[in-house]
């Protein structure tokens, strides 16, 4: 205000000094400035693109033509009430969490939203992945099928042919060789003389049967009273979408039982062992009672789970930006599509459609 002289006096105005009315005057420009001074900043519009016309973030953002590129280059401005921030759709940014950098005001807030056409934009923190670091992972050798103990076993010398139908509901993979795992009752020894397995046909018959052996290649074994006893390891292609049969021949039907969960007992008293009868229609088997197998061990065979190093536990994996399944181990990832696992050192993945991960040019994060 110094630039306004008011000791000029160029004479009275009713008997008022001029100096009054400059004084009056300055007031006045003081609440002009004030008021200026008071006015919002003008709001500005920021575009951010990685995909469609690619931008730089040494780029002012204002235009489509000079934008940002990158969300770390947004988390590190400085924004006033008012402004947007606009993300090119169709476009995905990895590894950067968006971090709302300023604050808005009352009224006038910092918007944060998309332009152009197409899909929504996709910010995710998670790091994309190298599909060239998958490879497909090693076979595993997981329990397929088990059971509980009921507590309750026969006690008799009779002789049994059992049948036991087993859901493929309960078979959580497919495996292409396994053992079989039997428990003898608390008191007796049960004497197995012969055993097999075989997919259903119409129960109890089979397609086929696949001799199960004990003791390193014996056809049957004696078990202790209250121990288990599993079999030899066998070659045989189960495929978990179908019933399987398990058939049993004992002299001394001391054994324990568990408890039935999808599985059928069946069972006749024919003294001949058909065990390796594929057709038994007619001779006498009736259903009733639990199961004898306690449970399957199985080698499953890796075909569509691919696995890869990584130093960190993931939260969540996103294919092509899809949210897939967490599971609990390698055999449940591979019995399902879109899902994922992580053991502490391998993140093992199925694709949605089991495809190769490696070579499947879908994107992983």
């Amino acid at each position: 205000m110094n630039s306004i002289s008011c000791g000029r006096r160029l004479g009275d105005i009713d008997g008022r000094p001029q100096t009054k009315v400059c004084a009056t005057f300055r007031f006045a420009f003081w609440v002009g400035l004030a008021l200026f001074s008071a006015l919002p900043a003008r709001a500005t519009t920021y575009y951010v693109d990685n995909c469609v016309a690619p931008g730089s973030d040494s780029n002012n953002g204002t235009s489509t033509a000079t934008a940002w590129l990158t969300v770390a280059h947004v988390n590190a401005q400085s924004f006033n009430p008012g402004d947007s921030v606009l993300f090119q759709r169709t476009c995905v940014w990895y590894g950067t969490s968006l971090t709302i950098p300023s604050g808005g005001s009352s009224g006038s807030p910092i918007t944060f939203g998309a332009y152009g056409t197409g899909a929504n934009p996709i910010l995710k923190g998670s790091a994309v992945e190298s599909n060239s670091g998958f490879t497909l992972a090693p076979n595993q050798i997981a329990t397929v099928f088990s059971l509980n103990d009921s507590g309750t076993s026969s006690t008799d010398s009779g002789t049994r042919n059992w049948r036991e139908q087993i859901s493929h509901t309960q078979i959580t993979n497919s495996v292409i060789s396994l053992t079989v795992t039997v428990k003898a009752s608390s008191t007796v020894a049960l004497n197995i003389t012969g055993s097999a397995i075989g997919p259903v046909t119409t129960a109890p018959n089979t397609s086929s049967m696949t001799r199960v052996t004990w003791g390193g290649g014996n056809n049957g074994t004696t078990v202790a009273a209250g121990t288990t006893a599993t079999s030899d390891v066998i070659t045989y292609s189960l495929n978990n979408s179908v019933d399987q049969i398990v058939s049993i021949y004992t002299t001394a039907r001391n054994v324990e039982y568990y408890g039935n969960n999808n599985t059928t007992l069946w069972s006749d008293a024919t003294a001949s062992d058909q065990s390796q009868t594929a057709n038994v229609t007619g001779d006498g088997f009736a259903t009733g009672g639990n199961s004898v197998v306690g449970s399957i061990v199985g080698t499953i065979q890796t075909v569509v789970t691919y696995r890869s190093a990584l130093g960190t536990a993931p939260v969540a994996v996103w294919e092509n930006g899809a949210l897939l399944l967490s599971k609990n181990s390698q055999s449940a990832v591979e019995a399902a599509a879109g899902s994922w696992w992580y053991d502490g050192t391998y993140l093992y993945l199925h694709a949605s459609d089991g495809s190769n991960v490696a070579t499947n040019g879908k994107t992983y994060t």
